[in-house]
């Protein structure tokens, strides 16, 4: 009777022991040559480091119509989308916010210094035409920089 209850207790464990996994949504790309191959991957002309930081990351999320490009651990991520929303995925509550237009393009500023003297911003989001962008980088960027990434994705992302 023991061998009995031992083996149905041995089977009810082995059949729980079930594993499932949950796909991974996103498509990743070992180069930007690779992702252009995409028809709706919109980060096509970004080069290929940012202050240094190679390109460590390059995906696109099919079910949120979503490209993303990474430089060092998580040292600059570029974003861009179709639609109007929030694609940053950054919700930390910064010190300062600013709108400023840019190269004819109203964009939002965040920064974690609130010395509005400091031309050093953490997080820019805009949009133009039908697509959204973020451009998101820990140690802070000026001005200039977000110009000059705003005219690479939002007037050459295309293809």
């Amino acid at each position: 009777m023991l061998k009995k209850v031992f083996c149905l207790l041995l089977i009810l464990m082995l059949s729980g022991c079930q594993s499932s996994t949950i796909a991974n949504p996103w498509i990743d790309y070992a180069s930007i040559a690779q992702a252009k191959k995409t028809p709706d991957f919109l980060l096509v002309d970004v080069p290929e480091t940012y202050e240094g930081e190679a390109i460590s990351y390059i995906g696109y999320l099919a079910d949120g119509d979503l490209s993303e490009v990474i430089y060092g651990d998580q040292y600059c991520v570029l974003r861009a989308a179709k639609g109007k929303a929030d694609i940053s995925g950054d919700y930390n509550d910064y010190a300062r916010k600013d709108k400023r237009t840019l190269n004819g393009v109203k964009v939002e500023l965040f920064a974690i210094s609130d010395n509005k003297s400091v031309d050093c911003y953490n997080l820019a989001k805009w949009h133009k035409g039908q697509y959204s962008y973020s451009m998101y980088t820990e140690n802070g960027m000026s001005l200039k920089t977000i110009e000059k990434y705003m005219e690479r994705l939002s007037y050459g992302s295309m293809h």
